[in-house]
């Protein structure tokens, strides 16, 4: 895999949960920050952290972060075909490490299924143009987010064939 320069990568272990969870939080609050107001948009940090510990103990659970002088910078995480969460942190978007940590997940997710799917916000227009960007498109499925604000999610795919 190429990275972006200055950007190493590996895999991340369970003691990386503190960083997993300061990117997302970071990169939440970026996206969010700008749709929402504060009173929709309390970070749930108990129910994410639950969310890793869940996580790692999955059979089919990988976790690359990307890593500038050894920092974690941003993570994607995926399991049974499915991307579970991509975060790079807002002070270094816009660089690449996000492209390459979803064609990292991506070719990892296609080596062993047909389909891969994530569930992006219906809000968050810059993260389904990054996807789009990189070739994933709509399913036409939708549900309610986990999280606060509740909001719609919408399903995207990609496959072997695209």
């Amino acid at each position: 895999m190429v990275w972006p320069e200055g950007i190493a990568a590996r895999e991340a272990v369970t003691s990386d949960v503190d960083d997993l969870v300061a990117i997302d939080r970071a990169a939440v609050e970026y996206s969010l920050g700008r749709k929402f107001p504060a009173e929709l948009r309390d970070y749930p940090e108990h129910d994410v952290r639950g969310m890793w510990t869940e996580f790692f103990g999955r059979s089919t659970a990988r976790c690359v972060i990307a890593t500038k002088n050894e920092s974690a910078v941003g993570f994607i995480a995926w399991a049974d075909g499915q991307l579970v969460d991509l975060a790079v942190d807002p002070l270094v978007t816009r660089r690449g490490i996000g492209g390459a940590l979803l064609r990292e997940a991506t070719s990892a997710l296609l080596a062993n299924c047909d389909d891969a799917l994530v569930w992006v916000l219906e809000d968050n227009s810059s993260a389904i143009a990054f996807y789009v960007r990189h070739g994933w498109k709509f399913t036409g499925d939708s549900r309610i987010a986990a999280y606060p604000p509740y909001s719609t999610e919408v399903e995207m795919t990609t496959s072997r064939a695209s």
